[in-house]
C-alpha cells in the first residue's frame, strides 16, 4: 500500500499557481517521509522526531552525581528556602501600610504649581 499525502505548497484553491491541477505526492517523498509508520517491537507507531531516550545532557549528568554524592542536598536547599521565603505575614501591619500610602502623581516630576 503507497500512502499518499499532499505536498506542502498545497493551498485550498483546486489549480496550482499557473493553473495546473495539484498532484499528491507519494509518502516516501521528502515532504511526506515524517508520516512514514515504523515497525518497533510488535506494534505499528509512527515515529516520534523529538524521541531521545538515551541521551543526557551534561547538566543533568552533573546534577545527578551531586544527589549521589551529597544525599542530603535537596533538605540542605529546603532548609535555604525556608529561611529566605517562608516567612509569617502580619496581614494587620500590611494594610495599615496600604492605607498609609500616598497616591502617586500623574507624571511623577511635575511640581504641585500654586
Amino acid at each position: 500500500m503507497v500512502r499518499v499525502y499532499w505536498s506542502a505548497s498545497a493551498t485550498s484553491r483546486s489549480t496550482g499557481a499557473r493553473g495546473e491541477q495539484r498532484k499528491p505526492v507519494p509518502a516516501r517523498s521528502a515532504l511526506a517521509r515524517h508520516a512514514v509508520p515504523v515497525k518497533w517491537g510488535k506494534e505499528s507507531t509512527h515515529m516520534n522526531l523529538f524521541r531521545r531516550p538515551d541521551y543526557r545532557s551534561d547538566a543533568t549528568q552533573f546534577i545527578d552525581q551531586l544527589k549521589a554524592g551529597k544525599p542530603a542536598l535537596e533538605a540542605e536547599q529546603r532548609k535555604g528556602h525556608a529561611l529566605l521565603w517562608d516567612k509569617a505575614v502580619d496581614r494587620g501591619a500590611w494594610s495599615e501600610f496600604r492605607t498609609a500610602e500616598v497616591a502617586q502623581q500623574a507624571y511623577v516630576y511635575q511640581t504641585s504649581a500654586k
